[in-house]
């Protein structure tokens, strides 16, 4: 909040973007990975598991990055 009010206000939503846009991200990756560690299949594939979730990671981070901007400039919170 400081960063964004008293440093730089045109960079603060950015810099929100990529503080609270990861979070949301892995929260998603995990329910994912809850679901994917049930089967049969990744039980004995970690390394496969683990691809999978990286790789979800890295392109779910732009969407989430989208959204959290939007709910930024829908409540004026920047």
């Amino acid at each position: 909040m400081y960063y964004m009010k008293y440093i730089h206000d045109v960079g603060g939503t950015y810099w929100s973007m990529g503080v609270y846009g990861l979070p949301a991200v892995l929260i998603a990756v995990w329910a994912i990975d809850l679901y994917l560690i049930n089967m049969a299949w990744f039980q004995r594939r970690y390394s496969a598991l683990a691809a999978i979730d990286s790789l979800l990671a890295i392109v779910l981070y732009l969407p989430g990055t989208i959204m959290v901007w939007g709910v930024i400039r829908v409540f004026g919170i920047a």
